[in-house]
């Protein structure tokens, strides 16, 4: 949420920070605690597992469901797993109250 104060300077009271598990959740998670602190906001982190798109394996032949059974469920649980260390490495980075 972005404020403007009185004399036009800009003011950011809330910032939302995705939580994506990849290279760039570190930096992402970094900055926003920095715009949080230089402007006294609040931070929250969100993650977000497409669970359709994940478990989506495409044509699959005859014989291979077990297969391709195992593959949705093996990116289901990649997905979590990043899920849950982005989220603690979000924890871990904001300041305790």
């Amino acid at each position: 949420m972005l404020s403007i104060r009185k004399g036009g300077t800009f003011m950011l009271n809330r910032i939302l920070v995705g939580l994506a598990g990849t290279e760039y959740t570190t930096p992402a998670i970094q900055h926003a605690i920095a715009l949080a602190s230089t402007n006294d906001a609040e931070v929250t982190g969100v993650t977000v597992i497409d669970e359709q798109r994940l478990t989506r394996v495409g044509p699959v032949p005859v014989g291979g469901g077990a297969y391709a059974k195992d593959l949705a469920e093996d990116r289901m649980r990649k997905a979590a797993e990043r899920s849950a260390l982005a989220g603690q490495q979000f924890v871990d980075a904001c300041p305790s109250e």
